[in-house]
């Protein structure tokens, strides 16, 4: 028997918020925005310098691994990369602050270092892009230089 063929006694059984419905339910995802921005997006290279098109404020998915809590991330998205997003945490969210001031729209049109760095995502370990961000924090006129440098050798 399948679950939209059996009888519905009021919700006793595993099945209770789909009983009596008729009908499945249409689930949504939280979250859900554009695809994320991904070393292979980007050539593979170890590093890339984009420009910010937009900035969004969004809860992630995964509770942090010191706070159990979920945490607010920074959502960019570029120019160079449409319709594919980037999450940051607080370091990159720092490293944007340290450069560019602590109000987001300020950010917008502004060109920023990425690096390929191999991180833990859910408890997986994932190669991503992310904001370079050391500290001290990284001299990003040197970075952004040598990314406008190598962009002009790749013809970009």
């Amino acid at each position: 028997m399948g679950w939209d063929d059996r009888e519905s006694d009021g919700g006793s059984d595993r099945f209770g918020a789909m009983q009596g419905q008729g009908e499945p339910m249409k689930v949504q995802r939280p979250n859900v925005g554009q695809p994320t921005l991904k070393p292979a997006d980007l050539g593979n290279r170890q590093a890339a310098v984009l420009t910010i098109a937009k900035v969004d404020f969004r809860q992630s998915n995964f509770a942090s691994e010191r706070s159990g809590e979920k945490e607010t991330k920074t959502v960019l998205e570029f120019v160079e990369a449409e319709g594919k997003e980037l999450w940051i945490g607080k370091r990159g969210t720092s490293a944007l602050i340290d450069h560019y001031g602590d109000e987001s729209d300020k950010w917008l049109g502004k060109p920023v270092p990425l690096i390929r760095a191999t991180v833990s995502v859910g408890g997986r370990q994932s190669t991503v892009m992310q904001i370079a961000a050391g500290d001290p924090p990284l001299d990003w006129d040197g970075v952004l230089a040598e990314g406008k440098k190598r962009s002009k050798k790749e013809g970009k």
